[in-house]
């Protein structure tokens, strides 16, 4: 998707955009919004608390765009071939640090069920959700985690 997007907005960690950035090349114009991220040291945080952040961050692009109807970004986001990624870092930060059956990532989970929702409604609103639009809503995971917070190799449990 990357690679066909006109234009990419990137929310999440640092690494996330630049990976969408090598993915892009010259195709398309990427808008990186990560820089509170790179700043926070996420070992004194709630993890959920780097989502919200991601979250509100768009919510706020959305609201600038909608401000200003017909201006530079309004344009830029209801273009063809626009693309919205959102990473989500808290999720990883918990799973990894307190493993996935923890209270802290089960109801990171949640946050981020209920952000998802929200954020969808939002989208939605701005794209029209009378079917003039069409609007994928890819959900994906760059990795699954076992047991103990581990990821990667070949367990059951991270690839399936």
């Amino acid at each position: 998707m990357a690679r066909r997007a006109a234009a990419i907005f990137a929310y999440g960690s640092p690494e996330f955009a630049l990976a969408l950035e090598a993915l892009a090349g010259a195709s398309a114009e990427v808008h990186a919004f990560d820089e509170a991220l790179a700043l926070e040291d996420v070992a004194t945080l709630d993890a959920r608390e780097l989502d919200e952040w991601v979250f509100e961050r768009l919510r706020g692009t959305l609201k600038d765009a909608t401000a200003a109807p017909g201006g530079e970004l309004d344009a830029k986001l209801r273009a063809e071939g626009a693309l919205i990624v959102v990473h989500l870092p808290g999720l990883h930060s918990h799973g990894r640090a307190h493993r996935p059956s923890s209270e802290q990532y089960l109801n990171n989970i949640k946050s981020v069920d209920r952000g998802i929702e929200r954020l969808a409604r939002e989208l939605e609103a701005f794209y029209g959700a009378d079917g003039s639009r069409r609007t994928a809503f890819v959900l994906a995971s760059d990795h699954g985690l076992d047991d103990r917070g581990g990821f990667g190799g070949g367990a059951r449990e991270c690839t399936s």
